[in-house]
């Protein structure tokens, strides 16, 4: 249902920023502002460019979320802290702490609406660190920023 939904949301936003798109170049004189004449199969066209922006949406949400998994020693009382800080770097804020299951959201509000509110990164404790799902941008950097960390001497 996530899947369904996040196509959704893309789809509206891709048809919104499209629309955004014409609007500002006709107000700019660059193009007519009759569909009919912007494009060459007329009304037609906005048919056929709904139909690739509903394919695109309806891909986007496989490639865009991951997750991964990252490798960290010890106790939780002890790595809470290091994880906590990385996130706060990272402009996220703790959102939900079940147990030593995390849920993460993006500070900014500017930042979540560009996201469409699908900016959660969830934590699930392994037995040896957690399994990151969320945006796959930020899931990769988190990941990343942790294997370059220096081990913590003990």
């Amino acid at each position: 249902m996530k899947y369904l939904i996040r196509s959704i949301k893309y789809f509206f936003q891709l048809i919104i920023v499209l629309t955004l798109f014409i609007v500002v170049l006709s107000m700019l004189k660059l193009v007519e502002s009759d569909p009919a004449k912007i494009f060459v199969n007329g009304y037609d066209s906005l048919w056929q460019i709904a139909a690739i922006v509903a394919v695109f949406a309806a891909i986007y949400p496989k490639f865009g979320y991951a997750s991964r998994r990252i490798y960290i020693n010890g106790d939780f009382d002890q790595i809470f802290p290091i994880v906590e800080e990385e996130m706060q770097e990272r402009g996220y804020r703790l959102e939900n702490r079940t147990g030593e299951d995390l849920s993460w959201r993006l500070r900014s509000t500017v930042a979540r609406i560009s996201r469409l509110w699908e900016d959660r990164i969830t934590m699930t404790r392994t037995l040896n660190g957690w399994t990151l799902e969320g945006p796959g941008k930020d899931v990769m950097r988190i990941v990343n920023s942790f294997n370059s960390r220096p081990a913590e001497d003990e």
